[in-house]
């Protein structure tokens, strides 16, 4: 049997199919694979107005995830999974909400809590590591995650309200941000940064990005560069200046790199940029390795729970942004309900 799951994020919504093969004592169930792979940009947290999800948002919701579920039936028998995150959690009408979908779609909704989503940011990312003193971020669309490793250990995991989408959506007015657009997005990243005391003294450790966000700048700062995407890839400091000084002298070059390495996310692409920026420059690094976890990589880990020592931000956090789909079949293991 497959085993399907729909991630309702802040941004976007992904879908995932695995086709699990017959577990046996030689093989277990290091077969796994990803037969589809599939996002829809949505922007679900933008339907989130004072607190409330709209009835707009639950219709989008809706049709989206009809349309999965008609995807999910057109390769046979699955098991589905559907879960949510912080956008969903945090708006006041989140049971109602939630309840009316379900209705509709006839399936039940996993509304991930601020631990989970937190312990699942973890898994299929930590086995991507290599230095045993790192700093692992994950950028989404409402806010990020950042966990200081030790050794084997994650001893400090935070979720702050720095996120792409969010930080576009409060502070530009356009489709890219000005110079003085960044310059505020930049000056507010680094006062939540500052503000928060369980990430101060882990400066010049490495530091590993996760996730889509991660992802589209870096491909974005590469064209700028005129490089090639490698598997796992690097950005440096001295390359994002390089990209922040070209939306001043070359705007036009800005855009073209902008529609052509990250059309759904172009919006967001350089309030991101501007958000690793700051993160580095608080760490004091000079660079980040950007890292796609292998598709089995949050099957894989079997408990990481029993490594993690968290110690979370406070919970009234803005819209997050799906897990990276490498974590979705955990989550599925892990928190979800499947439905036949």
């Amino acid at each position: 049997m497959n085993h399907a799951v729909i991630d309702l994020g802040a941004d976007t919504v992904r879908l995932v199919i695995f086709a699990a093969p017959e577990e046996s004592e030689e093989s277990g169930n290091d077969g796994l694979q990803i037969i589809l792979n599939d996002k829809s940009v949505a922007g679900l947290s933008t339907y989130v107005e004072d607190g409330i999800f709209t009835d707009k948002g639950i219709e989008r919701t809706v049709k989206i995830v009809d349309k999965y579920l008609k995807t999910i039936d057109s390769f046979g028998d699955a098991s589905v999974t559907i879960f949510a995150t912080a956008f969903l959690r945090q708006a006041y009408n989140a049971e109602k909400a939630k309840a009316i979908i379900e209705k509709r779609i006839g399936h039940e909704i996993h509304v991930l809590t601020g631990e989970e989503e937190n312990y699942l940011g973890l898994a299929g990312a930590t086995d991507e590591v290599a230095s045993e003193e790192a700093i692992l971020i994950d950028v989404a669309g409402g806010s990020s995650e950042i966990s200081v490793i030790n050794g084997a250990n994650v001893t400090i995991n935070v979720t702050l309200p720095i996120g792409s989408l969010s930080l576009y959506i409060k502070h530009v007015m356009g489709i890219l941000p000005t110079k003085q657009e960044r310059l505020t997005i930049y000056e507010k990243v680094m006062k939540i940064l500052r503000d928060c005391p369980n990430i101060q003294g882990h400066s010049n450790r490495e530091i590993y990005c996760v996730g889509g966000t991660s992802r589209g700048c870096y491909r974005f700062v590469e064209d700028l560069a005129g490089e090639e995407e490698l598997g796992t890839f690097v950005i440096t400091r001295e390359e994002i200046v390089t990209a922040l000084d070209l939306c001043d002298t070359d705007f036009r070059r800005v855009q073209k790199a902008a529609l052509k390495v990250a059309p759904d996310r172009i919006h967001t692409v350089l309030p991101g940029i501007v958000a690793i920026y700051a993160i580095m420059n608080f760490f004091e690094a000079e660079q980040i390795t950007v890292t796609r976890p292998t598709e089995q990589a949050g099957y894989l880990f079997e408990s990481p729970a029993e490594h993690v020592e968290v110690e979370s931000a406070p919970p009234d956090l803005p819209p997050d942004q799906s897990p990276f789909e490498s974590r979705l079949f955990k989550t599925a293991q892990k928190v979800g309900s499947a439905h036949s």
